[in-house]
């Protein structure tokens, strides 16, 4: 409902530099939960209040990730109010004071240990599937253990979104804000072949919700998250000597610099094991 959103934010939207739609929604539902916990304590806008404000996330168990995303959609919004010198009313004026300030404000520093995900060996990823006796549920690990789908992406997928070939396919999936095609790897591909038998089009699983996909993930990775299973993927893409500009590809990451992070740990471990031993 935009007529409770604050008149800023729906210029701001109309008007910024965001080209990606998804990025729009995002930065916008943050500035308007940041507009409500002002108005709901009836403070104005500071370093202050920015601050508190991002210690009660942090309270409220956000990740320093999701932190960092909400301070840039807030000096995103900043930037565009400093350029605006059509807006003179003193509310817009008390704004653009409080954000020279917060134009300074540093982004949280990521524990690069906290980021590693727990990982499987390829192995133990295999050990898992052929335990696996349901097809949707093998489904599920395979997708996002070999083609490192996100728990999100599972829900939305469409069977005329896949095409499949012998032992191999493709698949649209949105990343970027838009679909993109990635690849299918054998073991998912028999199994997609088996699942979708001869439906032509419709979504791939009925009602795969993150709640279902975190249950099938527990059910036979007690210890795993389904991140960890995406985090896998990528690292046995590098340990199969896929170049990290395709592995990015098919993780879908907006930046080159998260890949890297992904797969951190299996490059130290490579690093470990084929160092030259002189130089």
């Amino acid at each position: 409902n935009n007529k409770s959103k604050h008149p800023l934010l729906l210029k701001y939207i109309a008007e910024c530099e965001l080209t990606n739609e998804k990025t729009k929604k995002t930065y916008f539902s943050i500035l308007h939960s940041f507009f409500i916990y002002l108005a709901e304590r009836n403070i104005p806008l500071s370093v202050e209040s920015f601050n508190k404000y991002r210690q009660t996330c942090l309270s409220n168990n956000l990740s320093v990730f999701t932190l960092n995303v909400y301070l840039a959609a807030i000096k995103s919004f900043g930037r565009w109010l400093m350029d605006r010198d059509d807006l003179k009313d003193e509310t817009t004026l008390q704004f653009k004071r409080s954000f020279i300030y917060l134009s300074s404000a540093r982004s949280y520093r990521v524990n690069k240990d906290r980021y590693y995900s727990k990982t499987l060996s390829k192995d133990e990823r295999d050990t898992v599937m052929n335990k696996i006796e349901s097809l949707e549920e093998k489904l599920v690990i395979s997708l996002q253990a070999y083609e490192g789908l996100r728990p999100s992406e599972l829900n939305g997928l469409l069977v005329e979104d896949i095409e499949l070939h012998t032992n191999y396919g493709f698949m649209r999936v949105f990343g970027r804000g838009e679909k993109q095609k990635i690849r299918i790897f054998k073991v998912t591909s028999i199994l997609l072949q088996k699942f979708i038998g001869e439906r032509k089009e419709g979504f791939l699983f009925e009602k795969m919700t993150h709640g279902k996909v975190y249950k099938i993930v527990k059910k036979h990775l007690p210890e795993y998250k389904p991140i960890c299973l995406r985090h896998t993927a990528a690292q046995i893409m590098v340990d199969k000597n896929m170049p990290i500009d395709y592995v990015n590809i098919q993780m879908r990451h907006a930046s080159m610099a998260t890949t890297y992070l992904y797969v951190a740990e299996q490059n130290y471990k490579r690093f470990l094991e084929n160092r030259p031993s002189d130089l």
